[in-house]
């Protein structure tokens, strides 16, 4: 619920370009990588590493997460 939340403010927040999505390849479980997210990208088409954002995309994402 709190991912759909967020996903739909970043969504408004970014004027549609950017969405947030759980990821879809299993990540080795020994290690801790976070909630394991990525953002689809409007604009390319394309899912994308939250790494790749730069520092007002992710804040951007932060903030929708802390409200969502």
């Amino acid at each position: 619920d709190i991912l759909v939340s967020a996903s739909q403010r970043l969504n408004m927040m970014s004027r549609g370009r950017y969405t947030l999505q759980r990821s879809l390849q299993r990540s080795d479980r020994r290690k801790s990588f976070g909630l394991d997210l990525e953002i689809f990208d409007a604009y390319t088409g394309n899912q994308r590493n939250v790494s790749t954002l730069s520092g007002g995309e992710s804040f951007l994402a932060a903030l929708s997460l802390a409200l969502g």
